[in-house]
């Protein structure tokens, strides 16, 4: 009989062992998912504190894309000149604006992902319309006077030597903000529309990830508290035990998503060296290449700290219980 009893005690060990690696499994992809659903699948993200660290790097890309696209502007501006009239003008209120109104969009794909949504961009180009309007009229006041018998010769660029006085501004400056214009219209559409149901057929798995994050949450918290359900369940008595069990499997998985969080945020910098150095032009639209990848690193970390938190809650949930067990052990043992 006693044999009968420490075999069937095996047996359960060993069924509720299995039971903790599922849970321990299932945990991983449950903490990336809850952390996408979290930062960039949640409307709300983008209207964040990811906003204000956003901004200075909008503002650089933003400044070193119109500079290098346009010769005149390099031949009578820094690129200081441009980045401080970028600034003037776009704020970081308009910026809150486009990232609100696109976290706005990603509700409605959230309801209807096969139904396309298009995102305004008209706020951001007028302002940079308004940059290169400023700079053409400082552009203007920096040209000088013609002398009486003098008369204005024009380059190549459209800019004459000397504007003759009494001259109005308008008959100078438009040649000019037109040729400003044409480059913020090139780098710029007023709006990106998004459809999935096209991309579907590209990346599937970016459809149905869209289509099935919230839920899929959810089903995984579910089944991870299945699986404790189950433990208990099985180890039923005596209750350190099964509490020993479940303390293993919340304390494992919360150091195996803290080990996880900070793999990821190791690979951004080699998948962003790895595109770099193999001269992949898909960072020249965004400015300075070296910028640009710290910006990634930037929007990564709010991922990689989502994942950090609920792992740390687990970890507070596995050293409870293992806390609860250690004073049920010592009271049965005196």
């Amino acid at each position: 009989m006693c044999e009968l009893l420490f075999f069937a005690m095996i047996i359960r060990r060993i069924i509720a062992a299995f039971f903790v690696f599922l849970f321990i499994a299932i945990s991983l992809p449950t903490f990336l998912v809850y952390a996408l659903s979290k930062t960039y699948f949640s409307p709300s993200f983008y209207t964040g504190p990811v906003v204000d660290g956003s901004y200075d790097f909008f503002v650089n890309a933003v400044s070193i894309h119109i500079y290098q696209a346009d010769p005149t502007l390099q031949g009578h501006f820094k690129l200081v000149d441009v980045k401080k009239e970028v600034q003037n003008v776009f704020k970081i209120d308009i910026l809150r604006k486009l990232t609100g109104d696109f976290g706005q969009e990603m509700a409605s794909l959230k309801e209807k992902p096969d139904v396309p949504v298009a995102i305004s961009l008209k706020v951001f180009q007028d302002s940079l319309l308004t940059v290169t309007h400023n700079l053409a009229y400082k552009l203007f006041q920096s040209l000088p006077v013609c002398k009486v018998d003098q008369l204005p010769e024009v380059n190549a660029e459209g800019i004459p030597t000397c504007v003759p006085k009494g001259l109005d501004y308008a008959n100078i400056s438009a040649p000019i903000s037109k040729q400003f214009e044409k480059t913020v219209y090139a780098f710029l559409p007023q709006q990106v529309q998004i459809d999935l149901s096209s991309a579907k057929s590209k990346n599937q798995a970016f459809y149905y990830m869209f289509l099935w994050i919230d839920r899929l949450k959810v089903y995984l918290l579910f089944a991870l508290i299945a699986l404790v359900f189950f433990v208990a369940l099985i180890i039923y008595y005596p209750i350190s035990l099964m509490l020993r069990f479940e303390s293993v499997a919340f304390i494992v998985s919360g150091i195996l998503g803290f080990l996880s969080s900070f793999l990821l945020q190791s690979l951004i910098p080699v998948i962003f060296s790895s595109y770099k150095d193999g001269g992949s032009n898909i960072f020249q639209a965004f400015g300075n290449s070296e910028d640009f990848g710290r910006y990634l690193e930037y929007v990564f970390s709010f991922l990689t700290t989502e994942i950090r938190k609920i792992s740390f809650i687990f970890l507070i949930l596995g050293a409870f219980l293992f806390f609860i067990q250690f004073v049920l052990k010592r009271q049965k043992k005196y």
